[in-house]
């Protein structure tokens, strides 16, 4: 094999070394960056959600004075957690509801938030979804940028 060839083959290996390192690094800051917009947006309920007049009722019986959905105790926001370039929710059983002795794990009370539940009268409330909507300029941008600095010109 002529010299040339193995030199580019080097090049393209410690390359794609490189490109593997930092694109981890960038899947680490855009999951960070939506982390922390998606807990904020729960937080502060930036897309409007509201609750039903019975379920404010019902927060008022428990002294619980917030009519803030996704909320209630904090323990669902304390759930969702960021594991390297993943935001998910951690395994567990939610304290919450123990009706007919079934208890809802953190994942499947998320799946029940985020798309609601029809037979229980659960609304859906997207807050995972629209947080991602949210969050595409931003993504799109940081990717373009990452591939405008980490790619090399062609040499012509």
């Amino acid at each position: 094999m002529p010299t040339y060839k193995k030199d580019i083959f080097q090049e393209l290996d410690t390359l794609a070394r490189h490109l593997n390192e930092e694109a981890k690094l960038l899947a680490e800051r855009i999951a960070n960056i939506y982390y922390v917009r998606l807990k904020g947006n729960i937080e502060t309920n930036k897309f409007g959600f509201s609750l039903a007049d019975k379920t404010i009722a019902m927060r008022i019986l428990k002294g619980i004075g917030s009519d803030v959905p996704l909320i209630e105790t904090g323990e669902y926001l304390m759930a969702i957690v960021l594991d390297g370039t993943r935001v998910t929710v951690k395994e567990g059983i939610h304290r919450g509801n123990r009706k007919n002795n079934h208890r809802l794990t953190y994942e499947e009370l998320s799946y029940i938030l985020e798309y609601g539940r029809f037979d229980k009268s659960v609304p859906a409330f997207p807050v995972w979804r629209k947080t991602y909507e949210e969050c595409q300029p931003i993504i799109k941008q940081m990717i373009d940028d990452f591939a405008s600095k980490q790619l090399p010109r062609r040499r012509r």
